[in-house]
């Protein structure tokens, strides 16, 4: 006896398949030659802290995990805003307005990241987080 699917079947099937896949973002995160896969939440948070290898000074990177990377803001002193804005404007404006399928950092100096309640440590390198598909 061979079961065949009714339609009602595969519409609910796809349902909670597309439901899923609106609240869950998978992600590659490549670090220093290693790639891990990973799962995040939409709407999640996330930062990145660092120090500016210029300044001295700390920099924290918040955002946040829609359809791609976004709702971006910077926390720092103002001499390293000027140093990345050359002092002609405020730094979130512009940041805030940014979205992207791909972060990619590189620090000399080390850096955390975090999404969620998880945490990767980069001590000198490079590290990228892609998101895998949008929905």
């Amino acid at each position: 006896m061979k079961l065949r699917p009714t339609v009602a079947s595969l519409l609910i099937g796809a349902l909670a398949i597309g439901t899923v896949g609106f609240f869950i973002q998978p992600a590659v995160i490549i670090q220093n030659e290693s790639k891990t896969i990973t799962l995040f939440w939409r709407y999640q948070d996330g930062s990145l802290r660092f120090i500016n290898s210029v300044t001295g000074k700390p920099v924290l990177i918040r955002f946040r995990i829609q359809k791609t990377f976004s709702d971006f803001r910077m926390e720092t002193d103002e001499l390293t805003e000027q140093y990345y804005t050359a002092g002609t404007y405020a730094i979130n404006g512009p940041l805030h307005r940014e979205s992207t399928r791909v972060l990619h950092c590189c620090s000399m100096k080390g850096m955390i990241l975090s999404i969620g309640d998880r945490t990767w440590l980069i001590d000198d390198g490079c590290l990228e987080v892609r998101l895998i598909w949008m929905l």
